[in-house]
């Protein structure tokens, strides 16, 4: 872990990846190669030690080598480009594991097949079949260091050298810049990115950092403040991107560094970069800041309603968030994204309703009213005026459609509830059917039904 830390955040910055993998790719091989010295009378340092030389060569090969798969690789890209190098982790090591296994396997066999005399077989065995194995170890880390020391590329200076670097000659009497400060009181944009030469390194040799600022949905974002810090917070650079999102930053600083990106109405986005004097390739996706939902439910005479439960989906459906009104019927929902949405809403003894809602960068103000839900009751009776148990009540709105059906219970009773302010139709049935029409107003009591068979 040690190592790790300082081959990722000292040594890669200093020297570059192309000395310091293949040096701990060396150690590993070293460490393989001491295992092999192992016996049946070695001493507890003939254990620890070489582990420890295996550990310090992967502590600064395997992180630095990880980050270094993926370094470069645009945003849209980073994912998929993670995931194969951990599928490639994954797999490699598990096939090297079956190969490990089957080479000891086979080592052991044959030397029992050869020393069946040797009273200490079984030992002698499994040491000459990890010896085997530590063999083959170091020969692929061997292998490893020499494909790393060939691909690998090497450390670019941060500047120029001095010779390099021809003076540009100002006119007489002519005030040289002092920076952005200058550049602001003669209304030049200070976010220009710096000019890029063809080799995509900047005017001065300074790596340059490139890329474009786009949404969620991949439409550039164009006036996003890039800002570039150090490791201390120092900042070293900024831009604004273009109006097709691109942008571009320069800096001689290396190892590794911030970019920040922020847009109004956008949440900022922060990201760290790696730059060994290359020039680098970075897209930023920055998602719209979230905004939200307030009102007040209230019912059908302007009452608030609390214990009213508030839903919130999108455009697709999915429901995005939910709450319940407070005491007042006051309602809040936070960190929904800008755009279309639905609110939902409904409380005991009230029709639910639901409302078209725009979500913005800021809190939305959106109340609701409940229309207060009428009940229907009644009773079906015979002609006699006893009451039918088990008779069939159906109701229906004026357009024909059933909004219910109900049973009576053992006193002919039946009720509707949950039902809007408009005319229906009950239809009994169990004798032949009757038909009422009724106008629903609030709660309507006593709308009995007589049956009876009709007489021959």
């Amino acid at each position: 872990m040690v190592l790790a830390q300082l081959s990722t955040n000292w040594l890669v910055p200093k020297i570059g990846p192309k000395i310091v993998v293949p040096v701990g790719m060396l150690l590993a091989v070293g460490g393989m190669a001491w295992l092999t010295r192992l016996d049946l009378d070695s001493s507890y340092a003939a254990h620890v030690l070489p582990p420890l030389l295996l550990g310090a060569g992967l502590g600064m090969s395997l992180p630095v080598a990880m980050s270094y798969a993926t370094l470069g690789v645009q945003a849209s890209d980073q994912g998929v480009a993670s995931a194969a190098v951990n599928t490639t982790q994954q797999v490699g090591g598990s096939i090297s594991t079956a190969l490990l296994n089957t080479l000891a396997a086979s080592a052991a066999t044959d030397y029992a097949k050869h020393h069946m005399t040797d009273p200490l077989v079984k030992a002698n065995a499994a040491l000459h079949s990890y010896s085997v194995a530590y063999w083959w170890s170091a020969g692929f880390f061997a292998f490893a260091m020499i494909v790393t020391v060939l691909l690998f590329r090497a450390k670019k200076r941060a500047n120029a050298p001095a010779e390099d670097f021809e003076p540009q000659t100002l006119p007489p009497n002519t005030v040289p810049d002092k920076g952005e400060d200058k550049r602001e009181d003669k209304g030049e944009d200070m976010a220009t990115p710096a000019a890029v030469g063809a080799s995509g390194t900047g005017a001065d040799g300074a790596a340059v950092i490139r890329g474009q600022v786009r949404d969620g949905q991949g439409t550039p974002v164009p006036r996003t403040a890039i800002t570039l810090l150090d490791r201390s917070g120092h900042q070293l650079a900024r831009a604004t991107s273009g109006a097709d999102g691109t942008y571009a930053v320069d800096t001689s600083e290396l190892g590794s560094l911030v970019l920040i990106g922020s847009a109004p109405g956008y949440q900022p986005q922060v990201v760290t970069l790696a730059l060994n004097g290359a020039p680098v390739s970075h897209d930023l996706v920055i998602l719209p800041s979230p905004g939200g939902l307030a009102g007040t439910v209230r019912g059908g005479d302007g009452e608030a309603l609390p214990g009213a439960l508030v839903v919130a989906t999108d455009q697709r459906g999915d429901v995005m968030a939910s709450t319940t009104s407070g005491e007042d019927g006051g309602y809040r929902i936070g960190d929904l994204l800008p755009g279309d949405h639905t609110l939902s809403v409904s409380a005991p003894g009230h029709r639910p309703a639901a409302v078209p809602a725009t979500v913005s960068a800021e809190t939305t103000r959106c109340d609701i009213h409940l229309v207060v839900a009428a009940t229907l009751r009644g009773t079906v009776r015979s002609p006699d005026g006893r009451a039918v148990y088990d008779a069939r009540v159906t109701l229906v709105d004026t357009a024909g459609n059933v909004v219910g059906t109900r049973t009576t219970s053992v006193d002919g009773g039946y009720a509707f509830t949950d039902l809007s302010s408009e005319q229906y139709t009950v239809i009994a049935s169990g004798y032949p059917p009757v038909a009422t029409q009724v106008t629903v107003n609030g709660s309507q009591e006593g709308v009995d039904i007589p049956l009876a068979h009709k007489e021959a």
